[in-house]
């Protein structure tokens, strides 16, 4: 039998499989294939649920993501982190108005933020390469004191 059209889907296909080899080499290779199999199934979950890289990012921080601005110098708002996690929609920077998510066929780690002062009931994913964190401790009363100058 050739080993490269075996198909295994779950383990009751292996043991079922393995039990048809007559040769004790045969259920053996057909074993290391299996546990080769799962190895790399594992791999894969480990990489999904690794944390992310770069700053841990986490409720109650802040961070700067850029604005558009038509015919001026784009801005930077703050915004506020409700959540961080890998998703695979997000809303392109520099962020037009009106904001709008896309979805993409491949996963990132993104933040959930609300914009600060502008629209706090809104909850949009940014990816964390597209976000600075903002240094230092921030409360809703620098952020005023900042709007007004």
């Amino acid at each position: 039998m050739n080993n490269t059209n075996i198909r295994i889907a779950n383990r009751s296909d292996a043991i079922s499989l393995i039990e048809e080899f007559t040769s004790e080499e045969a259920q053996k290779e057909a074993i290391r294939d299996y546990c080769c199999r799962l190895e790399r199934l594992l791999e894969a979950i480990k990489a999904f649920l690794e944390p992310m890289k770069g700053d841990d990012l986490s409720f109650g921080d802040y961070v700067e993501i850029k604005q558009k601005r038509y015919g001026k110098k784009n801005e930077m708002y703050t915004y506020k982190v409700i959540d961080s996690f890998k998703s695979n929609h997000w809303v392109d920077v520099p962020v037009q108005t009106p904001a709008k998510e896309k979805i993409r066929k491949y996963l990132e780690p993104v933040v959930s933020c609300i914009c600060c002062g502008v629209n706090e009931i809104e909850v949009l994913n940014y990816r964390i390469k597209d976000v600075r964190k903002v240094k230092g401790e921030m409360n809703d009363r620098n952020l005023q004191s900042d709007r007004n100058r």
